[in-house]
């Protein structure tokens, strides 16, 4: 009998490989631009550049898992693929948030990024209905931000509540007016 999947933790058995397993970067050419350009590993996520990310990681021995804004500054590029090598190669927690206590799915919400949404829901188990330190949750963000199709998907297919009180008791629909 198969042991039942841990709910708790991020589920990344996929089954083909990721984009970023099927090659490697130009490591001359991500060494030649981050040296000009004077880049840094927070400079890499906030564009979402995979490659440089990884040039950082693997060649300069960064670990953006030290940095508590990892997770949700890549979510602001939107690049799903860099989202995962964080989570699945570099042990990156996808449930640490920003200063706000934003999750990345707040900032997936905040930007229509259903993919996204859908990868930390399903994959990384992010609760749809965690709450920022205003006790905003991502439905909010989403109707705040007129992001349609993520409202959408928090509320028919994760179920979450559509109509979720913040600290001033505020529904989504009252921030989206």
């Amino acid at each position: 009998m198969s042991a039942e999947p841990n709910d708790t933790q991020p589920n990344h058995s996929s089954p083909a490989k990721a984009k970023y397993e099927e090659q490697e970067p130009d490591w001359a050419k991500m060494e030649e631009l981050a040296t000009k350009e004077k880049l840094t590993l927070k400079e890499a996520l906030s564009k979402g550049d995979l490659d440089l990310i990884r040039y950082f990681v693997e060649k300069e021995n960064e670990a953006p898992s030290k940095h508590s804004w990892a997770i949700t500054q890549v979510t602001e590029s939107g690049n799903l693929e860099a989202i995962r090598y964080l989570v699945e190669s570099c042990k990156v927690d996808p449930k640490r948030t920003n200063d706000r206590k934003m999750t990345a799915l707040f900032i997936a919400a905040a930007k229509n990024r259903v993919d996204i949404g859908r990868y930390l829901v399903q994959e990384c188990k992010i609760d749809p209905e965690a709450r920022d330190k205003d006790e905003a949750t991502a439905v909010t963000e989403a109707a705040y931000r007129g992001s349609l199709d993520m409202l959408k998907y928090l509320v028919e297919e994760c179920k979450a509540d559509p109509n979720p009180k913040d600290k001033n008791g505020w529904i989504p629909l009252m921030n989206a007016a």
